[in-house]
């Protein structure tokens, strides 16, 4: 869900469900499913148990072989005005909009992390949602059709780390207005993720 150029995080799946880290907008797996899943993954569940994480993780199917994971909670979002973002580097808001016109590039490096290095944590989160591999690294390209910010092209390798960024990508769109070039690229790190594997919890009254 795009908010002046950030994300804010989804409403959560139900006790039981996982996130589809797969799927671009991040749909609900039913809790039969997921049991199912966690069978397969040699977790026993038993008859009033559902699969589970501590408080503050969220479960995520993380790729098509149907590995369950605890991710961590996602980092709280800066609230900046409209036309600036958070920079986790800087711990401020950086305006990335004037008038019409977007720094694309600011906008890559303030909400991404710089090219080259680290990533940010909204970012490392998302790659290793997404097992992208074990650096976690991943090659990022926005190229914009008539440099409309709107059609914003997303090109990412690893391909899965396309998936993971979509939702930010969506953000970026929301911004409009035209961008000072038609393509900006970077490359960042973010070294394994910490995740832990879920667990049965007892079922929660509903």
């Amino acid at each position: 869900m795009p908010i002046a150029g950030g994300c804010v995080p989804r409403p959560p799946c139900k006790p039981g469900e996982a996130r589809d880290a797969n799927d671009p907008k991040g749909a609900c797996v039913p809790a039969g499913r997921v049991r199912a899943l966690a069978e397969e993954n040699g977790i026993y569940l038993g008859d009033d148990d559902d699969v589970g994480c501590e408080r503050g993780e969220e479960l995520i199917l993380s790729d098509a072989s149907g590995h369950l994971r605890c991710s961590p909670p996602p980092p709280a979002m800066r609230a900046c005005p409209i036309g600036a973002v958070g920079d986790e580097a800087a711990s401020a808001c950086v305006k990335i909009k004037e008038g019409n016109i977007v720094d694309a590039a600011l906008w890559l490096r303030s909400v991404v992390g710089p090219a080259g290095g680290r990533g940010s944590r909204a970012i490392c989160r998302a790659l290793g949602a997404h097992a992208v591999d074990d650096r976690g690294e991943a090659e990022i390209v926005f190229r914009f059709v008539d440099n409309d910010v709107s059609q914003l092209e997303l090109r990412a390798r690893p391909m899965t780390a396309e998936v993971a960024l979509e939702p930010f990508a969506n953000a970026a769109r929301g911004l409009g207005g035209a961008a000072r070039t038609s393509e900006v690229a970077t490359r960042v790190w973010c070294g394994q993720v910490a995740t832990t594997p879920p667990r049965p919890k007892p079922r929660e009254a509903h």
